[in-house]
C-alpha cells in the first residue's frame, strides 16, 4: 500500500501523530516503480508500507515507552486497526492484478505466410490467471468461407511454425462455428496442446508451449473451407495484469 493512502486513512488528530511517524519510518521503495533521475525518495506516493515491518515499529515502540503511548493507545488502535485492513485489502488485490497475464491478438490475411487476400479480421485474447486456468475469446467477421480450425502456433512473426494449441476443431476442443462470422471461447490446458514435436514440444507440454508465447514465438490461425492452410493469422502479444494496449495489424 502507497503511503500516502495509508495517511489519507488517518485523521489529523495529535495523538495519532506517532503513528503516522511510524507509516514514514516503515515505509520502503516500490520496486514496481521505474524510478526517473530524482531517486525512489522523491516523494513518499513511490513508497509503500511493509505490513508486517509496520506491525513490528508498533509493538516495539509500545514496549519502549509504554507510559507515554497508553494515553492514546485506544485511538491508535483503532487507526491502526483501519490501516492493516486497507492494507491487506489492496495487497491482495495489487497481488491479483500483477499475476494476471492477458494475451492478444489481430489476426489479418496479410499475416500468413503467403499473404491471403482476404476481408475477413479476427481477435484473439485469452487471460491466464494466477491459478494458471486460461480462458479465451476468438472473434472473427467476414471470412471468405466457414471457419473449420484455429490453432496457436509455433512461430515468430512472417514464420510458418507447427501447430502448438488447439482453440476450436480438435484436440480436445468443441468445433469451430460453421459460419463466416462468429465467436467462440473455451480453456486452455495440457490436454489442448499437442505439440510441434518436430520443433521440440511433446504433446501436453503446456509450460514450452506458454514460454514460446513469452518469448513472442506464438501466433494465432484461423482456418476456413477455401483457406485450409490459413486465412487469417496474427502474433500473440503478451501483457501483464491491465496493461492490454493496441495490437496493431502488422503481425
Amino acid at each position: 500500500m502507497r503511503v500516502e493512502q495509508a495517511l489519507r486513512l488517518l485523521p489529523n488528530l495529535e495523538a495519532l501523530m506517532p503513528l503516522r511517524g511510524l507509516l514514514l519510518s516503515s515505509a520502503r521503495p516500490d520496486e514496481r516503480v521505474q524510478w526517473g533521475s530524482g531517486g525512489p525518495y522523491l516523494t513518499i506516493g513511490k513508497r509503500e508500507v511493509e505490513p508486517g515491518e509496520l506491525t513490528r515499529r508498533v509493538l516495539l515502540n509500545v514496549s519502549s515507552d509504554e507510559s507515554k503511548w497508553r494515553v492514546h493507545m485506544k485511538k491508535i488502535k483503532v487507526g491502526f486497526l483501519l490501516i492493516s485492513m486497507c492494507v491487506l485489502a489492496t495487497t491482495v488485490l495489487v497481488v491479483r492484478a500483477e499475476d494476471v497475464i492477458n494475451l492478444t491478438a489481430s489476426l489479418r490475411g496479410v499475416n500468413e505466410v503467403p499473404a491471403i487476400n482476404s476481408d475477413a479480421t479476427a481477435s484473439f485474447r485469452a487471460t491466464i490467471e494466477p491459478n494458471g486456468s486460461i480462458t479465451f475469446t476468438e472473434t472473427f467477421t467476414n471470412l471468405g468461407s466457414n471457419a473449420i480450425l484455429s490453432h496457436i502456433h509455433f512461430g515468430e512473426v512472417h514464420v510458418a511454425g507447427g501447430v502448438m494449441i488447439w482453440l476450436c476443431g480438435g484436440g480436445g476442443q468443441p468445433a469451430c462455428p460453421a459460419a463466416t462470422s462468429g465467436t467462440f471461447s473455451g480453456t486452455i490446458t495440457a490436454a489442448n496442446v499437442t505439440g510441434p514435436t518436430s520443433q521440440g514440444i511433446t504433446a501436453g507440454d503446456l509450460n514450452s508451449a506458454l514460454r514460446a508465447i513469452r518469448q513472442g514465438a506464438g501466433y494465432v490461425n484461423l482456418h476456413s473451407v477455401n483457406f485450409p492452410a490459413g486465412e487469417v493469422r496474427g502474433q500473440v502479444i503478451v501483457h501483464h495484469g491491465d496493461d492490454v494496449q493496441n495490437d496493431g495489424n502488422d503481425r
